[in-house]
């Protein structure tokens, strides 16, 4: 899978042990952030954020 995902804007906010995932779920249209093109990797997700990763997540592993 691919690498290149969405360069959020507050990319230096994402600790340097998870910054891959983000951008290897990006890239695999799992995540998408959050307005403005920010991630906020301090919040906590809603539970319908929660949700919506699980059924993507669920929908790409149907796909293989």
């Amino acid at each position: 899978k691919s690498k290149d995902g969405i360069n959020f804007a507050d990319d230096s906010e994402i600790s340097d042990w998870a910054r891959d995932a983000v951008y290897v779920m990006s890239a695999n249209d799992i995540i998408r952030g959050r307005d403005d093109n920010m991630f906020c990797p301090k919040d906590r997700l809603t539970y319908e954020e929660c949700i919506v990763l699980d059924l993507r997540i669920l929908n790409l592993q149907s796909q293989n």
